[in-house]
């Protein structure tokens, strides 16, 4: 919503030319384009892990990554009751019992992470890690790293939504509102090349992204008089 530059299709085609099977939809603060990528992604041979980027504003509080149907829904409570109360999300998430929960490393503050809370790493927060006073806790790291353009051409019309979305001319976007020009899809084998210095972040990510399962069964009609049941 006047931020990202792929759609769900274009996203899905960039993903699997880059080497991956598993990608997980973080759309900031909703879930609008979830179902349609579980409908399609079978087709390209892809497994979609939904969750939602949970944000005040421009700023990232954390990731919700559900780990099945239960904990997709346990998402979207979280985001509807906020939404709908207008209240801004907190630093610390709740105690989801089906999601995982990624804090973003630029904006951890030392909080305890229970076991389903890890912190998130971008390829640019990398030469940061050995000189972070967080170091010490690369057992509850893993990697994230956004796909929001695939270009120069779209990291510009990424830079022009957010100016359309704040009501100003480009020439006077606030960095803070532009996301970063590293957050593109990197090819597979690359990605973890950069990684490999730290083993145990690449071990923490095949673990969520192989854990979670969300399944939804399309196209069976409803027989009349029938409610209909959705499988959380």
């Amino acid at each position: 919503m006047c931020y990202g530059t792929l759609s769900p299709e274009d996203l899905m085609d960039e993903i699997l030319a880059s080497g991956y099977e598993r990608f997980v939809l973080t759309d900031i603060n909703n879930t609008s384009a979830v179902l349609d990528t579980l409908r399609t992604c079978k087709d390209k041979g892809l497994t979609v892990i939904p969750g939602i980027d949970f944000r005040n504003g421009i700023t990232q509080q954390y990731i919700g990554i559900a780990k099945n149907n239960i904990g997709f829904r346990e998402l979207n409570e979280h985001l509807s009751m906020h939404q709908h109360s207008h209240q801004p999300f907190a630093a610390q998430s709740p105690c989801f019992k089906n999601a995982f929960v990624i804090y973003p490393f630029e904006y951890y503050n030392g909080q305890s992470l229970g076991e389903n809370e890890f912190i998130g790493l971008s390829v640019s927060d990398l030469v940061k890690l050995p000189f972070s006073t967080h170091r010490s806790l690369v057992n509850k790291m893993v990697i994230q790293q956004p796909a929001t353009f695939t270009n120069k051409r779209s990291y510009n019309t990424h830079r022009l939504l957010r100016a359309i979305a704040c009501n100003t001319v480009l020439s006077k976007l606030s960095g803070s509102e532009q996301a970063s020009p590293t957050h593109v899809i990197l090819n597979k084998e690359e990605l973890l090349s950069l990684y490999n210095g730290w083993p145990q972040i690449i071990k923490n990510t095949q673990h969520i992204v192989e854990t979670c399962l969300v399944h939804f069964e399309f196209g069976k009609l409803v027989p009349k008089g029938v409610g209909r049941k959705f499988n959380f």
